[in-house]
Protein backbone atom coordinates (compact mmCIF):
# COMPACT_ATOMS: atom_id res chain seq x y z
CA UNK A 1 0.00 0.00 0.00
CA UNK A 2 3.09 2.15 0.25
CA UNK A 3 3.24 2.67 3.80
CA UNK A 4 6.94 2.34 5.23
CA UNK A 5 7.46 -0.43 8.31
CA UNK A 6 9.52 0.33 10.49
CA UNK A 7 12.90 -0.25 9.98
CA UNK A 8 12.16 -1.04 6.48
CA UNK A 9 12.65 1.86 3.71
CA UNK A 10 11.12 0.54 0.61
CA UNK A 11 8.16 2.70 -0.32
CA UNK A 12 5.90 2.02 -3.54
CA UNK A 13 3.52 3.94 -5.43
CA UNK A 14 0.97 1.75 -6.01
CA UNK A 15 -0.38 -1.54 -4.85
CA UNK A 16 1.44 -5.06 -5.09
CA UNK A 17 -1.60 -7.50 -6.09
CA UNK A 18 -0.17 -10.48 -6.69
CA UNK A 19 2.30 -12.88 -4.18
CA UNK A 20 5.78 -11.94 -4.09
CA UNK A 21 8.79 -14.46 -5.04
CA UNK A 22 11.66 -14.79 -2.68
CA UNK A 23 15.06 -15.95 -3.87
CA UNK A 24 18.16 -16.41 -1.92
CA UNK A 25 20.92 -14.79 -4.01
CA UNK A 26 24.18 -15.51 -2.25
CA UNK A 27 22.88 -15.37 1.62
CA UNK A 28 20.72 -12.82 1.22
CA UNK A 29 17.33 -12.95 0.80
CA UNK A 30 15.65 -11.07 -2.10
CA UNK A 31 11.59 -10.20 -2.58
CA UNK A 32 10.30 -9.78 -6.50
CA UNK A 33 6.87 -8.27 -6.31
CA UNK A 34 5.27 -6.73 -9.50
CA UNK A 35 3.11 -3.53 -8.86
CA UNK A 36 0.55 -1.79 -10.47
CA UNK A 37 3.01 0.86 -10.80
CA UNK A 38 4.61 -0.56 -14.03
CA UNK A 39 7.14 -1.49 -11.80
CA UNK A 40 9.03 -5.06 -10.74
CA UNK A 41 10.68 -4.54 -8.05
CA UNK A 42 13.81 -6.42 -6.38
CA UNK A 43 13.98 -5.43 -2.77
CA UNK A 44 16.70 -6.62 -0.58
CA UNK A 45 16.30 -7.58 2.96
CA UNK A 46 17.17 -4.44 4.78
CA UNK A 47 14.45 -3.08 2.51
CA UNK A 48 16.55 -1.41 0.03
CA UNK A 49 15.70 -1.72 -3.54
CA UNK A 50 17.98 -4.08 -5.62
CA UNK A 51 16.71 -3.01 -8.97
CA UNK A 52 13.13 -1.96 -10.17
CA UNK A 53 12.43 -2.37 -13.69
CA UNK A 54 9.79 -0.49 -15.17
CA UNK A 55 7.04 -1.93 -18.05
CA UNK A 56 4.04 -0.50 -20.26
CA UNK A 57 1.61 -1.47 -17.52
CA UNK A 58 0.68 -2.77 -14.36
CA UNK A 59 2.69 -6.18 -13.08
CA UNK A 60 0.14 -8.42 -11.70
CA UNK A 61 1.80 -11.60 -11.95
CA UNK A 62 4.10 -12.97 -9.79
CA UNK A 63 7.74 -13.23 -11.04
CA UNK A 64 8.45 -16.99 -11.87
CA UNK A 65 12.40 -18.48 -11.86
CA UNK A 66 14.14 -20.60 -14.16
CA UNK A 67 17.79 -21.53 -14.37
CA UNK A 68 19.42 -20.56 -17.64
CA UNK A 69 23.24 -21.46 -18.75
CA UNK A 70 23.58 -21.52 -14.83
CA UNK A 71 22.09 -18.57 -13.99
CA UNK A 72 18.79 -17.80 -11.98
CA UNK A 73 16.90 -15.36 -13.99
CA UNK A 74 13.16 -13.84 -13.38
CA UNK A 75 10.15 -13.78 -15.88
CA UNK A 76 7.17 -12.41 -15.04
CA UNK A 77 3.82 -10.68 -17.13
CA UNK A 78 2.78 -7.02 -17.32
CA UNK A 79 -0.55 -6.32 -18.57
CA UNK A 80 1.25 -4.14 -21.70
CA UNK A 81 1.29 -8.16 -23.16
CA UNK A 82 4.84 -8.72 -22.50
CA UNK A 83 6.70 -11.42 -20.88
CA UNK A 84 9.91 -10.26 -19.40
CA UNK A 85 12.94 -12.19 -18.83
CA UNK A 86 15.64 -10.58 -16.92
CA UNK A 87 18.54 -11.25 -14.89
CA UNK A 88 19.28 -11.04 -10.90
CA UNK A 89 20.32 -7.26 -11.95
CA UNK A 90 17.44 -6.63 -13.69
CA UNK A 91 18.91 -6.99 -17.31
CA UNK A 92 16.99 -7.83 -20.10
CA UNK A 93 17.92 -11.36 -21.39
CA UNK A 94 18.11 -11.48 -24.92
CA UNK A 95 15.40 -12.55 -27.04
CA UNK A 96 12.96 -10.87 -24.36
CA UNK A 97 10.01 -9.57 -23.99
CA UNK A 98 7.72 -11.25 -26.29
CA UNK A 99 4.50 -9.48 -27.35
CA UNK A 100 1.45 -11.72 -26.84
CA UNK A 101 -2.27 -11.71 -27.62
CA UNK A 102 -3.30 -10.69 -24.74
CA UNK A 103 -2.93 -10.13 -20.96
CA UNK A 104 -0.88 -13.01 -18.86
CA UNK A 105 -3.64 -14.82 -16.68
CA UNK A 106 -1.68 -16.89 -13.45
CA UNK A 107 2.00 -16.98 -14.55
CA UNK A 108 4.57 -17.98 -16.17
CA UNK A 109 5.28 -22.03 -15.63
CA UNK A 110 8.38 -24.05 -16.89
CA UNK A 111 8.01 -27.49 -18.25
CA UNK A 112 10.58 -29.81 -20.18
CA UNK A 113 7.96 -30.60 -22.97
CA UNK A 114 10.78 -31.92 -25.70
CA UNK A 115 12.93 -33.37 -23.28
CA UNK A 116 15.94 -32.18 -24.23
CA UNK A 117 17.08 -30.88 -20.51
CA UNK A 118 15.84 -27.54 -20.95
CA UNK A 119 12.47 -25.81 -19.38
CA UNK A 120 10.38 -24.54 -22.39
CA UNK A 121 8.31 -21.16 -20.97
CA UNK A 122 4.12 -21.94 -20.56
CA UNK A 123 1.69 -18.81 -20.39
CA UNK A 124 -1.61 -18.58 -20.69
CA UNK A 125 -3.47 -15.07 -21.70
CA UNK A 126 -6.86 -13.31 -21.50
CA UNK A 127 -7.43 -13.47 -24.89
CA UNK A 128 -7.62 -17.04 -25.09
CA UNK A 129 -4.20 -18.01 -25.90
CA UNK A 130 -1.93 -20.36 -24.97
CA UNK A 131 1.80 -19.79 -25.37
CA UNK A 132 4.97 -21.64 -25.43
CA UNK A 133 8.84 -20.38 -26.01
CA UNK A 134 11.91 -21.67 -26.09
CA UNK A 135 14.36 -19.86 -23.02
CA UNK A 136 15.90 -18.00 -25.86
CA UNK A 137 12.59 -16.61 -26.89
CA UNK A 138 11.88 -18.38 -30.06
CA UNK A 139 8.20 -20.07 -30.26
CA UNK A 140 7.79 -23.47 -29.55
CA UNK A 141 6.26 -25.49 -32.35
CA UNK A 142 2.20 -25.69 -32.81
CA UNK A 143 1.88 -22.68 -30.28
CA UNK A 144 0.20 -20.32 -29.89
CA UNK A 145 -3.18 -21.84 -29.65
CA UNK A 146 -5.98 -20.04 -29.27
CA UNK A 147 -9.19 -20.68 -27.69
CA UNK A 148 -12.61 -19.47 -27.72
CA UNK A 149 -12.73 -18.69 -24.01
CA UNK A 150 -10.47 -16.31 -22.38
CA UNK A 151 -7.82 -17.93 -19.42
CA UNK A 152 -8.38 -16.99 -15.82
CA UNK A 153 -5.37 -19.09 -14.34
CA UNK A 154 -2.05 -20.04 -14.68
CA UNK A 155 -1.09 -23.27 -16.81
CA UNK A 156 -0.47 -26.67 -15.82
CA UNK A 157 1.85 -29.39 -17.36
CA UNK A 158 2.08 -33.14 -16.33
CA UNK A 159 2.46 -36.31 -17.19
CA UNK A 160 -1.66 -37.23 -16.39
CA UNK A 161 -1.87 -40.54 -17.99
CA UNK A 162 1.20 -42.21 -17.08
CA UNK A 163 2.79 -42.25 -20.25
CA UNK A 164 6.17 -40.49 -19.86
CA UNK A 165 5.27 -37.41 -21.60
CA UNK A 166 3.43 -34.02 -20.21
CA UNK A 167 0.01 -33.22 -20.75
Amino acid sequence: DGSTAQGFPFTANGKFQAAPSIVDIQGEKTIFAGNNDKYLYAINSDGSVRFSLLTGDRVDTSPSFVHINGSLNIMFGSRDDQIYAVNMDGNTLPGWPITLNGNIKGGIVFSDLDANGSPEVITVSDAGTMSVFHLDGTPYHHFPINNSLPFTGPPMSLDMDGDDDLE
